[in-house]
């Protein structure tokens, strides 16, 4: 393969402080580098949570043993030849040589993966004890899959075997779609515990968990057929082979994300363009456009606040400027908000920083990022005993630049299926926390626009008639509620969505629900076919006729690995170029007023960089 690609590592003041003797958990540190292009790396550490290839490591090899076999690396650089030469070649730091490993869904876009000090059979092992990720197909779906295994969760609840389930999922006809994709059930008792956990003044309707082999999102279920338990995993949840019943956390439910009030949704090119495109007038986006400019520059004026505070859900501000009024401490903070909002118009590559599908660990990435500012490369070369978390966004004005308008009435959301079956299809139940003047308004929504972004056809964006009114389904808040009939699922109709923790943006707001709405993309008839062949295989392999093939020989099963893992470098170093295309057409709307934008005349930019073949969500 050549010569790896080196990164010096300091002999002195490099390791981590132990932890206090008040730390509840022994964190885990692992060598960290930010690479840029061919300049000089230096090494440093940072800190990990939780995840299930981190519980397998510890249960397997100790904390010791991590500390020297992992490494976070992350690419600042554009250059993709460089990103897969170096991933192929391995990089050697101190004596020891790193392959590479895999990354999250978060981590694929700020173009972070961890590296393992191990050969590669060892860690083709390592991944295979999870389950046999290299026969998935496609290739996007293949790193979504083994993105799950990093995901992180910072906070844990212990699930014992009589208290969960597993249960069948709901399909279409011939199975050919399943409408319960990656969503089980949670009791109240559950999601009460939840709410102690987080500390939180709710109990959250939508809990996205990583447990044993399970993976993907449980919903709030007040008639649970057993009362006794707290959870009903699906079977569509069991991503991985892997089951951690041999080690002590084994009973230990990873909690990495919950449904939020007043995660807020914000347009973007790519929605404007595609909104655009089924009929929505471009002077409405230009006229809240420009409200949303107007209220920003007034933040600083107690009416416009007090507005502001009341539909972003900034409740402790929000009190204290009805019981203190504008004091100096209020309009500082308000003058804080107003610089933010301002920065974020343009800020990022995604429009909505509630879309992040791994919660607090990301959150308080950006929190950190945003208050270091540029990296100090010289810091980089000083032992750390905190988090470091490295800035992710690469210098491609086709990828980071974008416009951000605050849409009231939008939020982005969990899908999950119908746990009542109530619903038919075209319907849904969607309650997002309002104050009562937003309330009174919401009462009047009747349809509702449903978006999963990235989206790059007209036909991904779909109109659901808003059910109001079902008592059934009081307790769920903050999610979108997608019906378990008809012809196939509505979050496979948005991009080939699914309800195992896919995010939505939804809006109840009239101007932009569509003037017409299109069938769902062509391809899903295609995809359909394709599941049918796959289950027409899956019978044909119980035949004995078909079981007596010839099994591949050592040989050969290393080279397909070998194949299966170089496809997987090359999906990381590309990922940015999938997008790139795609924001290469719409990138008019930067330089252009949004009034003059002409009309698209065929959104269907790219369909193989849709998110029916990406793992960015």
């Amino acid at each position: 393969m050549g010569i790896p690609f080196f990164v010096s590592f300091p002999d002195e003041g490099t390791t981590p402080a132990e932890p206090r003797d008040d730390e509840s958990e022994k964190p885990v540190y692992v060598k960290h580098v930010v690479i840029k292009d061919t300049e000089k790396s230096i090494a440093s550490f940072t800190r990990i949570d939780n995840s299930l290839l981190l519980q397998r490591l510890l249960s397997s090899t100790g904390n010791s043993t991590v500390f020297q076999q992992l490494m976070v690396v992350q690419f600042l650089s554009n250059d993709k030849n460089f990103i897969t030469e170096v991933l192929n070649k391995g990089i050697e730091c101190n004596g020891s040589q790193y392959h590479y490993l895999g990354q999250s869904s978060s981590q694929l876009r700020n173009k972070t993966c961890f590296m393992i000090d191990a050969t590669r059979n060892d860690f083709y092992q390592v991944l295979k004890e999870f389950g046999n990720f290299y026969e998935i197909f496609p290739l996007a779906r293949r790193t979504q899959t083994i993105g799950r295994i990093f995901t992180p969760f910072s906070y844990n609840l212990n699930l014992k075997d009589d208290d969960f389930d597993v249960i069948d999922d709901i399909t279409s006809a011939l199975g050919a779609y399943v409408f319960t994709d990656g969503c089980g059930f949670m009791s109240p008792e559950l999601s009460y515990e939840v709410q102690k956990l987080y500390n939180l003044s709710y109990s959250p309707s939508v809990i996205e968990i990583r447990f044993k082999n399970f993976s993907g999102v449980l919903v709030r279920f007040n008639e649970m057929p057993n009362m006794r338990k707290k959870a009903l995993f699906r079977k569509s949840m069991a991503d991985f082979r892997f089951s951690v019943e041999e080690v002590s956390e084994g009973k230990v439910l990873g909690v990495v994300n919950f449904a939020q009030p007043y995660s807020l949704g914000y347009l973007d090119i790519m929605t404007v363009m595609l909104l655009t495109e089924k009929g929505v007038p471009k002077e409405y986006f230009a006229k809240i456009q420009a409200d949303y400019h107007h209220l920003i520059h007034n933040l600083e004026d107690r009416t416009f606040a007090s507005y502001f505070l009341r539909t972003t859900g900034n409740e402790d501000l929000l009190k204290a400027l009805k019981t203190e009024g504008l004091t100096q401490r209020i309009l500082k903070e308000l003058h804080d908000l107003k610089i933010k909002e301002t920065k974020n118009m343009k800020a990022g590559k995604y429009a909505d920083d509630n879309e992040a599908k791994e919660g607090k660990y990301q959150r308080e990435c950006r929190k950190r990022n945003e208050e270091a500012g540029e990296e100090n490369d010289k810091q980089a070369q000083t032992n750390s005993s905190e988090d470091s978390c490295s800035k992710s966004i690469l210098e491609d004005p086709y990828i980071d630049q974008d416009f951000r308008i605050f849409t009231p009435d939008a939020r982005v959301v969990y899908g999950v299926c119908d746990p009542y079956g109530q619903l038919n299809y075209g319907e849904c139940v969607f309650q997002p926390t309002l104050h009562r003047p937003e309330s009174d308004t919401f009462a009047l929504a009747e349809n509702v626009l449903v978006i999963r972004r990235p989206s790059f056809d007209v036909q991904d964006v779909i109109v659901l008639k808003l059910a109001h009114g079902k008592e059934a389904y009081k307790d769920l808040h903050d999610c979108i509620v997608f019906p378990s009939k008809g012809i196939r699922p509505h979050a496979f109709e948005c991009a080939g969505g699914r309800v195992g923790g896919d995010k939505y943006f939804v809006s109840w707001d009239p101007g932009l629900i569509p003037q017409f709405v299109s069938s769902p993309y062509v391809g899903f008839a295609e995809t359909t076919t394709s599941k049918l062949v796959d289950k027409t295989k899956e019978l044909l392999m119980n035949l004995k006729c078909f079981k007596e093939k010839k099994p591949a020989s050592e040989g050969e099963q290393r080279k397909h690995l070998q194949k299966a893992h170089v496809e997987i470098i090359e999906h990381f170093a590309n990922f940015q170029d999938q997008e790139t295309f795609a924001n290469a057409q719409v990138i008019c709307f930067l330089t252009t007023p949004l009034c003059s934008v002409p009309h698209v005349r065929n959104a269907k930019f790219s369909r193989k960089c849709s998110s029916k073949n990406s793992t960015a969500v």
